[in-house]
């Protein structure tokens, strides 16, 4: 017969003993056949022994005694099956004749990631060159003064700088994790992430130009940029530990809402204090001017004269 030791949570297999000699016994002392580690289980707690060609188990005066589904006993025969708990340990005892479920056969292996033409290193690497070049290159465009080439290459030099120190963190982790730190790869998820909030600070800012007014512009990128992260999270897990996809996930959508939460904290506390210089968020297009909406002059009379009637109507309420 086999002796099983369960997970106390999951009930999964922790160790196999064979009860190969009689008496077999079981307890926290070095000399026994089956050796428990838990501080409720007796330095002799439990032995097996033969009894009219059956196997028994019985106390040994222990002081949490052999609890079994049916409650606690001083002794009980063993089938294939019986559980006992002695103090927080599940012991589950086999016959070693007893059938097994049949053996699941392996799903089609997918393709090694050396078989994916983007997944080598030398593509990771140029296209986080490539990343690095476009920033480089957005912050060359909308530099007007001389120095617009220098300003460039420490955009690039620094973002670059901020992505190594970034995969060099998920590395860590991996090697701990996996025993493998996968730097090229964490470097070039890095990579992607910034390139997919470049691109979507970019359409914002577009938008924003656009359509000012429209009041679906701000949810809309916290929502796309939260999105962004959850995925960015879930792929350096993917790649540094050996959690399962909903876990990932999991991790990648709470760290999205910890930064909402502090977002929104940041905004509750920042100071709205009154003041007479408008401010306008967008920054201006090169963009022709048939393309904009915009108001003709004839239009603007009408809205001179609500904003004149809500300026009045401000001014004549009673001061506190």
């Amino acid at each position: 017969m086999i002796v099983e030791v369960l997970h106390p949570r999951s009930g999964a297999v922790v160790h196999r003993a064979r009860i190969a000699a009689l008496p077999f016994t079981i307890g926290r002392a070095l000399d026994n056949a089956l050796i428990v580690d838990d501080p409720h289980v007796d330095a002799r707690h439990a032995q097996v022994s033969a009894s009219d060609d059956a196997l028994l188990i019985e106390d040994l005066g222990s002081l949490n005694g052999l609890v079994f589904e049916a409650g606690t006993a001083a002794r009980a025969p063993l089938v294939d099956g019986t559980r006992v708990r002695i103090g927080r340990t599940v012991l589950r005892f086999r016959d070693e004749t007893a059938p097994i479920a049949a053996a699941i056969p392996l799903a089609p292996s997918a393709p090694t990631p050396s078989d994916r033409w983007y997944a080598s290193i030398p593509v990771r690497v140029a296209f986080s060159v490539f990343v690095l070049c476009v920033l480089g290159l957005e912050a060359w465009l909308e530099t007007a003064g001389r120095s617009g080439a220098n300003d460039a290459l420490g955009t690039g030099l620094g973002l670059g700088a901020l992505m190594a120190a970034w995969a060099g963190i998920w590395s860590a982790v991996a090697r701990i994790a996996i025993h493998r730190s996968r730097f090229i790869t964490h470097l070039s998820i890095a990579a992607l992430t910034t390139l997919a909030f470049t691109l979507l600070t970019w359409f914002a800012e577009w938008m924003q130009f656009m359509v000012p007014d429209a009041p679906i512009w701000p949810a809309s990128w916290m929502t796309l940029g939260l999105a962004i992260l959850a995925t960015s999270v879930a792929l350096h897990l993917a790649n540094a530990t050996t959690l399962p996809t909903r876990l990932r996930w999991t991790a990648g959508v709470v760290t999205s809402a910890v930064l909402l939460a502090f977002t929104g904290i940041f905004a509750l506390a920042k100071d709205d204090s009154f003041s007479d210089v408008p401010v306008y968020e967008a920054t201006i297009k090169p963009l022709d001017a048939s393309l904009v909406p915009a108001m003709t002059v004839d239009g603007l009379p009408p809205v001179y004269g609500d904003l004149r009637a809500t300026v009045d109507s401000l001014a004549a309420e009673p001061r506190s």
